[in-house]
């Protein structure tokens, strides 16, 4: 289960809605539903509020920004 994946159950475990989620993260509910379908990726500030509202997530997202940031350079 990937970063996201798991954040999608803590928001059904919270019972919250995707208006209500995005607000916790900080971005629009358009923005957590793009990311959820696949049509546009995390960014700095989705990242920063995962980091924010859930810190034992922080490894994970820490190791996928780090990734990505790798294959970056070898583009």
């Amino acid at each position: 289960m990937n970063v996201i994946e798991q954040v999608e159950q803590r928001q059904i475990k919270e019972g919250l809605s995707d208006t209500r989620f995005a607000q916790k993260l900080g971005i629009s509910r358009q923005m957590w539903e793009a990311i959820l379908t696949g049509e546009r990726q995390a960014g700095y500030k989705v990242w920063n509020g995962i980091i924010e509202n859930y810190p034992d997530l922080t490894g994970l997202v820490l190791d996928l920004v780090e990734d990505r940031i790798r294959n970056l350079g070898n583009k």
